[in-house]
């Protein structure tokens, strides 16, 4: 009951989400994401599920 209601992320999605922007793997040389990125994807992603 507890996670119904919180805010999961499906992986299945998420990775479909990725892979349409281009995305294939996790390329660790890249440097991390900044402020902006960050916000970016919370923007993109952060939506509740209901």
């Amino acid at each position: 009951a507890i996670l119904k209601r919180s805010n999961w992320v499906d992986p299945v999605e998420r990775r479909n989400a990725y892979t349409a922007q281009g995305w294939s793997k996790f390329d660790d040389t890249l440097d991390p994401y900044g402020p902006e990125q960050i916000a970016q994807e919370r923007a993109r992603y952060g939506q509740a599920r209901v």
